[in-house]
């Protein structure tokens, strides 16, 4: 038998620690970005609840073409003081994983995780492996902890959220956050058929069943004994894919429709919203080769930054029904679980890698992580409004991005991608995606002091990638 112990002191008091790790979606908000883990099902059991003797279901995948299915169950649950997940079938022959909580003067409270597991097959070189992956993820799990725990965003009186388009990218890694940073919450999710809403099965969180081109007035009775006092709009079309006419439609049509629907569902809901976030995109501007990019530098003329100029003008309508309204011009997001970031790295698991020295043009990315924490931030930031530049404080060279990533996945075959061969993809994707150059600068929130955990790209993918 191995064991495995890791262990941290929270700023906080054990009985608010101790009842984060009940939050509907702590898994979630642990679970490293390198981890590709899905849950697929919870079980908890009547006049019970999850950490007591809840069963959970999840698939690790571990290779392109392989997922590893796990199942734990929660015992010996001793309020404010320990809980254990016992594996019933998984990859190891054993595993137990305790949760132990220590109360220390000061208001500070010290979490172990204590490991007790036997692999099936026992090799010292596969147990040195699994120690140190352990070490990894353990390391990550307990600064989210005590990010979240020790933030003065903490929002202890359980505020009221709703979201629109939590599904995608940025609403998945999202979601958690606002759930492990205390808010309740209500998401509006697409569904072109049915406008009603449920009771979704974690604890805190109401779904709704959305359809934003249904011109019918939505009057949802959910709504009405709930003081709803922040929306988050990031609905609308991926605008990654090939340029076609009906794409385009649908890039600009889903954003209008949806920014649309909200605002007719705050006056016929009487919903009184006090900031409303809006996802926009720096797609906005002028490309400028000469000086940095704010909030206030001019705006483009091709197809994107006239989409964005049009999207901001619906949710600049929502300045008469809210105190606070944003436009987050968001970057380039990076999470190796979707958009750019996952599109850059797939070939690299086949070791293939890929090289543009032509590429001197500046990309303004921003990790998913720190668009979420700058989210919270704005939210908490009473002085801020309007357009908000979403990037992290350095951009970086397109050629640099696939230096880096070379550098980090170390691939057996690099290929050299022909500027012509990528022009096929279309005007929009290449002039004005790809090889547009944006030197984006987060003014607002370095006026605001917003602390970033990632400066740049290269900060962002080692917290990133294994």
């Amino acid at each position: 038998m191995y064991e495995f112990k890791y262990s941290s002191v929270i700023n906080s008091g054990i009985n608010k620690v101790f009842n984060w790790h009940k939050n509907s979606m702590v898994l979630e908000r642990l679970t490293p970005p390198w981890e590709d883990i899905s849950i697929k099902s919870v079980d908890v059991p009547e006049n019970s609840f999850l950490l007591k003797s809840g069963q959970v279901s999840i698939n690790q995948r571990i290779a392109p073409f392989l997922k590893i299915p796990w199942k734990v169950k929660h015992i010996n649950y001793k309020g404010n003081r320990s809980f254990e997940d016992k594996m019933i079938y998984g990859p190891f022959k054993y595993w137990s994983h305790k949760h132990i909580f220590e109360k220390l003067p000061n208001n500070r409270t010290m979490i172990t995780d204590l490991i007790h597991y036997e692999p099936f097959i026992k090799v010292k070189k596969i147990d040195s492996y699994i120690k140190d992956r352990l070490k990894i993820d353990f390391n990550y799990r307990h600064k989210i902890t005590k990010h979240d725990l020790e933030s003065p965003f903490y929002n202890s009186k359980q505020e009221t959220i709703m979201v629109a388009g939590s599904t995608g990218l940025i609403g998945s890694h999202l979601i958690p956050i606002l759930n492990s940073f205390g808010f309740k919450i209500i998401r509006l999710r697409y569904n072109k058929r049915k406008n009603k809403s449920s009771k979704s099965k974690k604890e805190g969180i109401i779904d709704i069943d959305w359809n934003p081109y249904d011109n019918k007035k939505l009057i949802f009775n959910v709504l009405k004994n709930i003081k709803i006092k922040y929306l988050i709009n990031l609905a609308g079309e991926n605008i990654l894919g090939y340029p076609t006419k009906k794409k385009k439609n649908a890039i600009i049509n889903s954003r209008v429709a949806s920014t649309q629907s909200l605002l007719n569902i705050i006056k016929d809901n009487n919903i009184n919203i006090d900031c409303a976030l809006h996802a926009s995109a720096i797609g906005i501007y002028e490309e400028n080769n000469e000086s940095a990019i704010t909030e206030n530098s001019a705006k483009g003329s091709g197809f994107l930054a006239r989409t964005t100029i049009e999207w901001e003008k619906e949710q600049n309508k929502f300045n008469n029904v809210v105190n606070r309204n944003i436009n987050m011009r968001i970057g380039a997001v990076l999470s190796p679980k979707g958009g750019m970031l996952k599109n850059l790295i797939t070939p690299y698991k086949f070791k293939i890698g890929s090289k543009m020295d032509y590429a001197s043009n500046h990309i303004s990315t921003i990790s998913i992580e720190d668009l979420c924490r700058a989210i919270i931030f704005i939210i908490n930031n009473k002085s801020i409004s309007g357009p908000v530049n979403m990037v992290s404080p350095e951009s970086t060279k397109l050629k640099i991005i696939f230096d880096l990533l070379n550098q980090k996945l170390n691939p057996i075959l690099k290929i050299s991608v022909p500027k012509k061969l990528l022009s096929s993809l279309g005007k929009e994707i290449t002039d004005e995606i790809l090889f547009a150059n944006h030197n984006i600068i987060p003014s607002v929130l370095n006026q605001n002091l917003f602390k970033f955990n990632n400066e740049n790209f290269k900060s962002s993918i080692q917290g990133m990638i294994l």
